[in-house]
């Protein structure tokens, strides 16, 4: 029990002594003329690097803050070179792997809790590898931002749209199960199904809430948004609407002094 404090410690530490050098860093990276100042490091965290629109969506805006001259890398639970975007495995893209020995589900299932771990193991690794990064951009599981955020980053989270509506019965437009409907026995599965998922959302909702910033890609997303996370209504999260692609990250002003990016 004497050693409890110290472990909790350590963690803290180390984050502290990550920052100062990341900080000493970014003054090495960004030292030099006004203009040079501007250029940061940024780093995405995503799941999956396979061949899907959301990948195809970090990988033009990766593209496209590159070719403004910051320095990007990608960083993902798993990256399939036979099943990828050209732009990540030809040497366009920088692309760090860390998370896929954590597996997806567990026997079929708690593909949530699975994917929180390896979102959050990522996010640990872009912490100790990545000491010069000053802008995150997260997408899909928004449960490492506090991480981030912690870790002096920050964090430009991209709200594809909510995951507590694309799970199961409460699906964006699948019907309302009806108290008759199914049984005893389906009202007792619904129930520990809700009870599984509650702190699962709640986390994806203040999670969420601490990014420096969230965009959406849509008008409809952001009114979702608003009603699927009623704790952030009066938080003053800051919502944008993006198409794809994200070439207009300029507009958020997420450098280390608050400067447009």
């Amino acid at each position: 029990m004497a050693l409890a404090p110290l472990l909790l410690c350590v963690p803290l530490l180390l984050l502290l002594l990550l920052r100062a050098r990341g900080w000493a860093a970014r003054r090495a990276f960004g030292g030099g003329s006004a203009s040079q100042t501007m250029m940061l490091r940024i780093a995405f965290l995503h799941p999956d690097l396979g061949i899907g629109g959301a990948e195809r969506l970090v990988v033009d805006a990766a593209v496209a803050l590159q070719n403004r001259g910051h320095s990007v890398v990608l960083h993902t639970a798993h990256h399939d070179a036979s099943r990828c975007f050209t732009e990540t495995r030809d040497g366009t893209l920088a692309v760090r792997v860390a998370g896929d020995w954590l597996p997806r589900t567990l026997c079929g299932r708690l593909h949530i809790v699975c994917a929180t771990l390896r979102a959050l193991w990522g996010a640990l690794v872009l912490l100790l590898t990545e000491p010069e990064c000053s802008v995150v951009v997260l997408d899909q599981v928004s449960a490492p931002a506090p991480l981030l955020r912690l870790g002096g980053l920050s964090v430009l989270f991209y709200c594809h749209f909510p995951d507590k509506l694309l799970s199961g019965s409460t699906a964006a437009g699948a019907p309302r199960p009806t108290l008759a409907a199914g049984g005893a026995a389906a009202a007792l599965k619904r129930a520990v199904r809700w009870v599984y998922r509650l702190p699962f959302d709640l986390v994806e909702e203040l999670s969420t809430g601490c990014a420096s910033a969230v965009l959406v890609n849509s008008r409809f997303t952001a009114s979702v948004f608003d009603e699927a996370f009623p704790l952030l209504r009066g938080s003053g999260a800051s919502t944008n609407v993006c198409c794809c692609p994200l070439l207009r990250l300029q507009h958020c002003q997420l450098g280390p002094q608050g400067g447009d990016i």
